[in-house]
């Protein structure tokens, strides 16, 4: 009996490791592709002009000896990032560089293959998650698509897939509480403070809303209106950027008359915004057919808009229709409207793992309960979604 337990248990993991063993060349072969399609040692931006900043900091930095790099770094953004800290990305960029040097190694593409190894493990602790929390075993397709827009940035000289690794490793090690979890939970949230301070924020405020739901201690209340109040004071300054990156955004679908949403009365506007964002690229194809072949390594970010789409809507109506985890979906909301600030997919990324976990839990009460009402609220949404596309192709 002890011998069978013991087999099943190898059997498994190496069903886990294969799955992973699959998914880390999925991603190397993303980082292949996209180095043949688009990136060169020229073209250092594909998406994101942050990547030429990260870039040039990097570089100007690791030329100096390194007595000079604090001084340095702190000189690189006075004036040009007030409030979002740069220092632990361009300091962690900049050694790899120095490092590629030394060795004779392309600098751009070692940091690009260090960042798609950073989003593989970005997934797999995303998985561990949700596994966890949820008490679900996620299949392989399942993993995969958990994974697209931790893939998507991969290849990226971001910094968003650091970011997600680094809270959600502290939220595991803060749910598990093994031994020395405290101080485990206090590096990951100065590792989460020197890639973005701002994140620093989401860090405490999920804590304290994950302890509130759990513990109903209304002490806690005060900690999350805290941190909401100078999340919102940190982005004071960034709130000019933000509205106009979202006008330039929507200026680009304006056949659709997007910009009428900003217009709505507060807080509506905020909320129409945020279901609209929830459709991600829309139509799913809308990037791919532009600029054929380059286009093709934004795949991973259409299947992301589809997806997070059906993940999102389902998700909102599990809840719903079962009544339960209703405040969890509440704060998850609130979240989502922050991360919203900057219309963009990298912002919402760190709030997504909450609802997948939220959504797998309401299943499992939807498996026992026997309600049917699921298979219906999945063909929904697929109705609903060929929907939006007959009237996109309709009307815009």
């Amino acid at each position: 009996m002890e011998t069978n337990k013991v087999i099943i248990n190898i059997k498994n993991l190496i069903l886990v490791n294969k799955k992973y063993f699959i998914l880390f060349f999925i991603f190397v072969g993303y980082l292949i592709l996209s180095l043949f399609l688009v990136y060169d040692i020229d073209n250092i931006t594909y998406l994101h002009s942050d990547e030429q900043t990260f870039h040039d900091f990097a570089l100007n930095v690791s030329k100096l000896d390194f007595k000079l790099w604090w001084a340095e770094i702190q000189n690189c953004y006075v004036g040009i990032f007030p409030t979002t800290n740069l220092y632990g990305t361009v300091f962690w960029y900049s050694l790899i560089y120095k490092l590629t040097n030394l060795i004779g190694l392309n600098s751009v593409i070692s940091l690009r293959l260090v960042n798609t190894v950073v989003g593989f493990f970005t997934t797999i602790i995303i998985v561990k998650y949700i596994q966890k929390s949820a008490n679900v075993k996620l299949s392989f397709i399942e993993i995969l698509c958990i994974s697209m827009p931790f893939l998507f940035f991969s290849p990226t000289l971001l910094r968003d897939n650091y970011v997600i690794l680094f809270i959600f490793s502290g939220l595991i090690v803060f749910r598990e509480q093994k031994k020395n979890w405290i101080l485990k939970l206090i590096l990951f949230g100065v590792l989460t403070f020197m890639f973005r301070h701002v994140s620093l924020l989401y860090y405490i405020l999920i804590i304290a809303i994950f302890l509130y739901l759990k513990y109903k201690n209304k002490f806690l209340i005060p900690i999350i209106v805290l941190s909401i109040i100078i999340l919102l004071f940190v982005e004071i300054p960034l709130i000019s950027y933000a509205m106009n990156f979202r006008y330039n955004f929507l200026d680009r679908f304006a056949n659709a008359n997007l910009n009428t949403l900003l217009t709505l009365p507060f807080p509506i506007n905020e909320l129409a915004l945020l279901l609209y964002s929830f459709l991600g690229v829309f139509p799913f194809y809308a990037y791919i057919i532009l600029d054929l072949p380059k286009s093709l390594i934004r795949i991973p970010e259409m299947i992301t808009s589809l997806v997070m789409f059906f993940y999102i809507l389902r998700a909102y109506t599990f809840g719903i229709i079962l009544k339960v985890n209703l405040r969890y979906l509440t704060a998850i909301t609130v979240l989502f409207l922050l991360a919203n600030i900057e219309f963009s997919l990298r912002r919402q990324m760190v709030v997504f793992p909450l609802l997948l976990e939220l959504y797998y839990i309401n299943k499992n009460l939807i498996k026992k309960t026997k309600n049917q009402n699921h298979k219906v609220i999945s063909l929904f949404v697929i109705f609903l979604y060929l929907l939006l596309n007959l009237i996109y192709l309709v009307f815009i």
